[in-house]
């Protein structure tokens, strides 16, 4: 197996004990900035650790058992043969192939992220349509739940630095919409700069030369309830982006927004015969 550090970040005794063997721990009990969740972690350790180019470092929450059902043993197994430049081990394939790109994904539940990222990525001038690219299962990655070789997170840190100075400094009008608080789930907000965060390593793999692999996410848990009766079409959808970014042929792009269409046309129905029986 390629070399392999793969740290689990731990808040207090409780998540400690969330810690699967084989993973190091990553003390993070002081908690200083929670406004930038997991990337406080990762920032530190990778600014003040030697980062080997070739190494492979994975930085999860204490929750990647809970959100992936994998174990280390999983983890460890499946980095045996890996060579791409980062491994995803993201869960949540229902949400993968229905949105053509995760920041289409993420507008639904944090209203605003698409023309926050937009106007982040113009301010530092990187060259990525948000509303348009098309992502897959080996480009889509959520909870950062991934393990990149050194070179990929030392690339990950510049461009997530840049937005770190921007909302640290906090003069440029841009700040205060990555600050802004946003519905992360019920009773619970979190700054949309953590969300751009999340998918700042789809935007690398989109628009740099660095190779990808996934795990199997079709067997992984979904993200909800709802789409789990479409897995069939759900794979649909998935081929057919696949297809369209072999090929760049956009009548594959065309039956993806049908067979998106039909399922989100009977996710709706479904909702609203919920609502009527309550």
């Amino acid at each position: 197996m390629p070399e392999t550090q793969i740290f689990q970040i731990f808040y207090d005794e409780k998540t400690k004990g969330k810690i699967e063997a084989g993973f190091s721990p990553m003390n993070n009990s002081q908690n200083l900035r929670p406004d930038w969740r997991e990337y406080w972690s990762i920032r530190h350790y990778l600014l003040s650790q030697k980062i080997n180019q070739d190494t492979y470092y994975g930085f999860f929450s204490p929750k990647f058992r809970e959100k992936t059902n994998l174990n280390s043993a999983d983890v460890f197994e499946f980095m045996k043969k890996q060579t791409a430049d980062v491994i995803s081990f993201s869960p949540y394939f229902d949400q993968i192939a229905f949105f053509i790109n995760p920041f289409i994904q993420g507008e639904i539940n944090h209203p605003g992220l698409i023309n926050t990222s937009q106007n982040f990525f113009n301010y530092i001038q990187k060259d990525i349509d948000i509303k348009n690219f098309v992502s897959d299962q080996y480009t889509t990655i959520y909870s950062n739940f991934f393990v990149a070789k050194g070179r990929f997170w030392l690339t990950w840190l510049n461009y997530c630095e840049k937005l770190f100075n921007l909302c640290e400094d906090g003069t440029h009008p841009l700040a205060k919409d990555l600050n802004q608080l946003v519905r992360y789930k019920p009773g619970e907000n979190v700054a949309m700069k953590v969300f751009l965060v999340e998918r700042m390593v789809t935007v690398l793999l989109k628009t740099e030369k660095f190779s990808s692999n996934c795990i199997n996410n079709l067997v992984l848990p979904y993200a909800g309830s709802f789409l789990m009766p479409h897995h069939k079409k759900m794979v649909q959808c998935e081929a057919l982006k696949q297809a369209y970014l072999n090929t760049k042929n956009t009548t594959y792009l065309d039956f993806f927004y049908e067979v998106a269409q039909e399922i989100g046309d009977s996710v709706r129905r479904h909702v609203e015969l919920l609502d009527s029986t309550k």
